[in-house]
């Protein structure tokens, strides 16, 4: 059992790295020098931000109900609203100091990416707290899957919609389809009958 679980949790992490590599390779062609630079400063801006919800509450849920399955759920009723709202705080704090980012940075166009992009901190701190459910639960194939999912969707709709002409634009809203998508997949899985 753990040997299999290694192995699909390895297995989950090398495509997720395969499919980074992949996105800044593609990226890289599509972009300009200056419009590949202005997707890393957000992306990397935004990252930053979503540490605050994936840490905390999703590995909470993780660790203890992984320690007391049975009470999952009882732990999911009494944390999920706790995790939406904290999403909310986080999500509106970015709106409001994306202006000055913007003006740290030297370009103001910064800006409406960034307020853009912060959408993707309550869908994507979500998907990260299902996705800790699964986990919890020992449902490592469940995991994995979602970890493969993500990180595919997230390639094919950010390189597409930049493919398709919505540049970088395109690309913060691929990211968050990627998280949207996997978000509604990690909420589906943890509905499932517990026998599967």
């Amino acid at each position: 059992m753990l040997s299999r679980a290694t192995i699909l949790l390895m297995t989950g992490q090398a495509i997720f790295l395969l499919s980074g590599f992949l996105m800044h390779a593609i990226l890289a062609r599509l972009f300009s020098v200056g419009e590949y630079g202005t997707f890393g400063v957000v992306m990397s801006i935004l990252i930053i931000a979503e540490l605050f919800v994936i840490t905390g509450i999703p590995e909470a849920i993780q660790k203890f109900g992984g320690g007391r399955p049975e009470a999952m759920q009882k732990l999911m009723a009494k944390t999920l609203p706790w995790q939406i709202t904290y999403g909310m705080v986080v999500l509106v704090l970015f709106w409001l100091i994306a202006p000055f980012l913007a003006g740290f940075f030297g370009d103001e166009r910064l800006a409406p990416l960034l307020r853009l992009a912060s959408f993707d901190i309550i869908f994507y701190g979500l998907y990260k707290y299902f996705l800790g459910v699964q986990n919890g639960l020992h449902k490592f194939v469940h995991y994995t899957i979602l970890g493969i999912s993500y990180a595919i969707i997230k390639l094919m709709a950010i390189v597409g919609l930049v493919w398709l002409g919505f540049s970088l634009t395109g690309a913060v809203i691929g990211n968050m389809i990627g998280s949207i998508i996997a978000l509604a997949l990690a909420w589906l899985f943890s509905r499932l009958p517990k026998s599967t």
